[in-house]
């Protein structure tokens, strides 16, 4: 992680903190009143208030890297759709007890108050040094691309430099191609060391697609490893014949195998109405590459363009295509947690075939 990526998400911590801290106060200070007191309050503006608040917070501003910082700080479990599910679960639940709930809500609050001072000791620690402090603008209607060569994927030396740079311009030309672009409308913008990240500045459509490609090989990886934690349950309860587990490895299998043609279908609705057969064979290989790089252990992030990138009294065309590319982000987002908790578990790892 860089040293802007740390200082911009502290001063976006402490910017949220700010409401989401007072907020969770005002819940708790009723909390505490109706279990010592006879005479209860009503509770569900301030409720409302906080759960509105949260369930409306824009994660998706944030890199990978820092929406793992939540979890290092502690406090991802209280804010955004997260935060939402802890305090229905509290308040919602069938056997509510106000002191109970008020205890939570102080635990809950005292690790958010620790985060708040811990990110406002970074922010001053570097405020009025030199350094570089903010990510690469990559311009009015573009989104910022994070391409990480982790794994198998890294690069040691210039070789594998050279190698990773002609596949992600066969990427980035047949995702380019097909939505009737350029490979140089997608910039180059930056790049960061540690795990090598390659920044780029890319369109809104040509972002949908790669974000859905970036969706669907997670999908597919995630269908995988679904069917061999199915075969590994079977096997413990001691469930599995062999005529079943022969089953599931070909339905593994026919998964992997059929994951390429899956994600041409999947496109199609984000692609101009007719391509030709150049377009479609060049896009097919970038998929092909793609899911290559991701298998070998790299990885592509979205920062999501902001919500207020577009004036108010704008086209409504820019607007609508950033709600476009938000959800696939999300939904990319989404499908990846969910594969990475199923990963930390892998089935495979340490199976001789």
């Amino acid at each position: 992680m860089q040293i802007f990526e740390l200082y911009s998400f502290s001063r976006w911590l402490q910017q949220e903190l700010r409401q989401v801290i007072g907020k969770f106060n005002a819940v708790n200070q009723i909390l505490k009143h109706n279990a010592t007191q006879p005479q209860k309050q009503p509770l569900e503006a301030p409720l409302e208030d906080l759960i509105g608040y949260l369930g409306t917070m824009d994660l998706h501003v944030l890199t990978h890297q820092q929406v793992n910082l939540l979890r290092l700080f502690d406090v991802d479990q209280f804010l955004g759709r997260k935060g939402v599910s802890f305090v229905e679960g509290i308040i919602r639940k069938s056997d509510f007890d106000p002191a109970t709930a008020h205890q939570d809500f102080k635990d809950a609050n005292g690790k958010l108050q620790a985060a708040n001072q811990r990110a406002q000791s970074i922010t001053q620690a570097f405020d009025g040094l030199d350094l570089p402090l903010e990510e690469p603008n990559v311009g009015e209607g573009r989104v910022l691309l994070r391409i990480e060569f982790l794994g198998d994927a890294s690069m040691d030396n210039v070789a594998d430099w050279k190698d990773w740079s002609a596949t992600w311009y066969e990427i980035v030309r047949g995702v380019a191609l097909a939505i009737d672009e350029s490979p140089e409308d997608t910039s180059v913008v930056g790049a960061s060391q540690g795990s090598v990240i390659m920044k780029l500045g890319a369109t809104y459509a040509f972002t949908r697609v790669l974000a859905l490609i970036s969706k669907s090989i997670a999908s597919i990886a995630k269908d995988y490893l679904e069917v061999r934690h199915s075969m590994e349950d079977l096997k413990a309860k001691k469930l599995l014949n062999k005529a079943t587990e022969n089953a599931l490895k070909a339905n593994a299998e026919e998964i992997k195998a059929n994951g390429v043609s899956k994600i041409m279908e999947q496109l199609k609705p984000l692609l101009p109405a007719e391509i030709d057969g150049e377009q479609e064979s060049t896009l097919k290989h970038s998929v092909e590459k793609a899911l290559d790089f991701h298998n070998k252990g790299g990885d592509v992030d979205f920062v999501a363009p902001d919500r207020g990138d577009v004036d108010d009294g704008g086209d409504e065309a820019p607007v609508e295509a950033i709600a476009e590319v938000r959800a696939i982000i999300e939904e990319a987002r989404e499908i990846r947690s969910e594969l990475k908790l199923l990963a930390n578990h892998d089935p495979d790892e340490g199976e001789d075939e």
